[in-house]
């Protein structure tokens, strides 16, 4: 098998068991929230695997270090119903600080972030099965007590929350929509994106 596989202007690779992710330009994850001219992206890369709803609850987790170079340069796992319903969390750069950061989208995307001091994380998201997908984000440092687990969020993601506002927009309607996850099923997996 080939170590490394060309991804649209981005890359990915095996070195030392470890995933290494150069992604491409001007890709990511956002719905509609805040931005005029109106932004619609689902172009980011992600690395995933497909989990029944049968077999929930699950966690996820994942280590790295992100090596940001501009803002809104980010990593972590992403969870994904569809273009419309989907859960990011991990490290962005927000003024040119890395911060830990949660988008959960439904219909529309919410976003906060809490103050971190590197541009290293372990993180994991807890995903239970009440009331249709309900999420627990929590953030530990890699370095010293790496059971140090801190709360990031608390979330829900249903499809029966589709807000149906701005469907028939032109920016909408253009927009790249990526892949949907199975019946029954959420993708969950690594992702990472930059915008320049």
């Amino acid at each position: 098998d080939d170590d490394s596989r060309e991804g649209r202007d981005g890359w990915w690779k095996i070195e030392d068991k470890k995933l290494v992710v150069a992604p491409p330009a001007k890709k990511d994850f956002w719905r509609k929230t805040y931005y005029e001219p109106l932004l619609v992206k689902d172009d980011g890369p992600v690395y995933y695997a497909n989990i029944h709803k049968e077999d929930l609850p699950v966690t996820i987790e994942t280590s790295f270090t992100l090596a940001p170079k501009a803002q809104f340069d980010q990593a972590g796992i992403l969870i994904r119903l569809d273009s419309e319903h989907w859960i990011k969390t991990g490290i962005e750069v927000v003024d040119e600080i890395p911060r830990l950061s949660c988008v959960v989208t439904n219909g529309f995307s919410d976003w906060s972030t809490q103050s971190w001091s590197e541009p290293q994380v372990k993180i994991r998201v807890h995903i239970l099965p009440q009331n249709g997908g309900s999420f627990v984000v929590e953030a530990a440092p890699i370095v010293g007590d790496g059971e140090a687990w801190s709360f990031v969020r608390i979330a829900h993601m249903n499809k029966n929350m589709n807000h149906g506002l701005l469907n028939d927009h032109p920016t909408v309607k253009s927009a790249y929509q990526g892949e949907a996850a199975p019946p029954n099923c959420l993708m969950a997996g690594v992702f990472a994106a930059c915008l320049n």
